[in-house]
């Protein structure tokens, strides 16, 4: 039979003795029955290659150690942190940026549409009460805005904003002129 365990004959006979020897030294015997263990393929009449044995065999996957996240890390604070680094990258450019990047699209007032030859431009004022003209094409705002149109009453800007699924998408902001009547006082 292939893969038998067999002894042998004077083994026990041989243990007895190394045991009346050794008495109390239970490694020695240990590592003796460990060395008299013998096995037998070949008396089955098999024989067996030893690379065949390794074919079979699984190799573990290899394990970037360097990449590998902290497992006590929040996963939220990683979701985070990618969100970070994806509107970062939104926002820079090659081009030099305009004095209305710097203001949050909140923070800027739309005053006044008027044509100018013949294109539409529009006035928009920071907090300070400094105007702006702004024309299709202009870039406004802190998330990369561009106004892409300008109606009769708003202009419509663009930004590309990333969605909560990581996804950068477009945007749409109006901005539209807030008339405020006043009484006489």
């Amino acid at each position: 039979m292939a893969g038998v365990v067999t002894f042998p004959r004077h083994f026990s006979s041989l243990a007895m003795t190394m045991r009346k020897r050794f008495s109390g030294s239970i490694t020695i015997i240990g590592l003796f029955m460990t060395a008299a263990i013998v096995v037998h393929p070949a008396q089955a009449g098999e024989k067996i290659v030893a690379g065949e044995a390794q074919k079979h065999m699984i190799k573990a996957p290899e394990i970037d150690f360097e990449h590998l996240r902290d497992p006590f890390q929040s996963y939220l604070e990683i979701v985070r942190q990618r969100l970070a680094e994806k509107r970062k990258a939104l926002t820079q450019t090659n081009r030099p940026r305009e004095p209305l990047e710097a203001f949050d699209l909140s923070a800027l007032k739309l005053v006044a549409i008027y044509r100018m030859g013949n294109k539409q431009v529009a006035m928009v004022e920071d907090t300070t009460g400094k105007g702006y003209v702004v024309r299709p094409g202009s870039h406004i705002g802190q998330n990369g805005g561009k106004v892409v149109r300008i109606e009769k009453d708003a202009i419509v800007i663009v930004e590309k904003a990333v969605a909560p699924n990581g996804d950068i998408v477009d945007r749409e902001v109006r901005m539209t002129i807030k008339e405020v009547n006043e009484p006489a006082g």
